[in-house]
């Protein structure tokens, strides 16, 4: 009997500090932070942004956190148009460009990435980033801009791209691809940036810049006058959905489009 209370003690004592342990070793989930905002940051270019007599043919960028690239093909834009579209990569922070075209001599060339490099956990994208280099031993710095509503109610649609084309003739939209491309923003605001001194014909057309201009159905205008770079105000485009005849690769728009030039 003797014998038994001290183990009972020791069984009781031993209890009490096996749930004071329990109640002590609770465990709580760790409070969830703040999302991350943030976009990645370019670090380093090789070779740098803004590059004269480029002659590469890889272009790597580094960021400062893991990037992933969406949509490369909707996103990107080449100036001037790209023949082939280049190569895009992303792993770990660096995304890699592999140029597949011949680059023209003395030419300032732009790639504008719009959301397509974003970061891994959060997607956020890298916004307004465009790499800039040159074949010769200057950028070219001009820019047209401008904006583009419907005619028939003012509207915006954000769908449509404005082109450039060296060919000045009424027809170079059915003829030929164009020399630069450019989206609307969600104001119907577009910019040409990295342009050479040169005179242009101006085209708002549906998103299919990737062939000629064929589809009798779709939202079509071009200005009436020649597009200078020498000659900065910003232009005011409003294509109709036209009735549109083509034969013979002659292009006749039944319908007055309205254009003017903001002063």
């Amino acid at each position: 009997m003797n014998k038994i209370v001290p183990i009972f003690l020791s069984l009781l004592i031993l209890s009490g500090i096996l749930m004071q342990l329990n109640s002590c070793a609770v465990i709580v989930p760790p409070g969830g932070g703040p999302r991350d905002s943030l976009s990645p940051v370019l670090v380093s270019a090789l070779p740098n942004d803004s590059t004269l007599n480029f002659k590469a043919k890889k272009i790597t960028l580094t960021f400062d956190e893991y990037v992933q690239i969406q949509d490369i093909f909707n996103n990107l834009i080449v100036s001037p148009v790209a023949k082939n579209i280049p190569n895009v990569k992303a792993k770990l922070r660096e995304v890699t460009i592999e140029i597949k075209d011949t680059l023209e001599p003395n030419t300032t060339y732009s790639y504008d990435f719009g959301n397509a490099i974003q970061d891994v956990n959060e997607n956020n994208p890298v916004r307004n980033f465009t790499y800039v280099f040159s074949t010769g031993d200057h950028l070219d710095t001009d820019s047209i801009t401008g904006k583009v509503i419907m005619a028939e109610d003012g509207a915006i649609d954000s769908t449509l791209i404005v082109a450039l084309y060296r060919d000045l003739s009424d027809t170079a939209v059915l003829k030929n691809s164009p020399r630069y491309y450019t989206r609307l923003d969600s104001l119907g605001r577009f910019a040409f940036h990295f342009l050479p001194k040169e005179n242009y014909h101006l085209f708002a057309v549906e998103n299919s810049y990737m062939k000629n201009y064929s589809d009798s159905t779709a939202v079509f205008a071009f200005l009436d006058s020649i597009v200078s770079t020498k000659k900065i105000p910003s232009i005011t485009v409003s294509p109709y959905m036209p009735s549109v005849h083509i034969q013979k690769k002659l292009l006749v728009v039944k319908q007055r489009l309205s254009f003017q030039k903001n002063k």
